[in-house]
């Protein structure tokens, strides 16, 4: 198995989506994002995530994780993924988020910041599971 091409990375970037890559295929999807001053671009997704939401990793490189709202996505659990971005915490939502050709998918997201060697949060880690209503 070879690991994904990296986008240009620093260390603490590369040493991340390397490790989000080894659970490429675990029951639970993870998408790394991150640095927040960059409006926080996917870095990297995980086949499992790929394959819930039907875009490959060269579509969601460098995109914001909100590609994958669309009608459906409820507002009140997208303000809450919002306030704990700007306030630095993790939480947890249940959401309809929609793959790329517009089907929506009922799935169950936590974010957790991701704090570097000095506290500062560089990165953010999402885990996504499909759930039925």
């Amino acid at each position: 198995v070879v690991a994904p091409p990296e986008p240009e990375l620093d260390r603490r970037g590369r040493t991340l989506v390397r490790r989000a890559w080894t659970f490429d295929t675990a029951p639970v999807g993870l998408t790394l994002c991150g640095p927040a001053y960059r409006d926080t671009p996917v870095l990297y997704a995980t086949q499992t995530v790929r394959d819930l939401t039907g875009y490959d990793l060269s579509e969601l490189r460098g995109e914001n994780a909100r590609l994958f709202q669309g009608p459906q996505t409820e507002p009140r659990a997208v303000a809450d993924l919002r306030a704990a971005v700007e306030a630095w915490n993790e939480t947890t939502v249940e959401l309809t988020n929609h793959r790329r050709d517009g089907t929506p998918v009922r799935l169950r997201v936590t974010l957790a910041p991701l704090a570097g060697e000095d506290g500062t949060v560089t990165h953010w880690l999402g885990v996504q599971r499909r759930v039925e209503r």
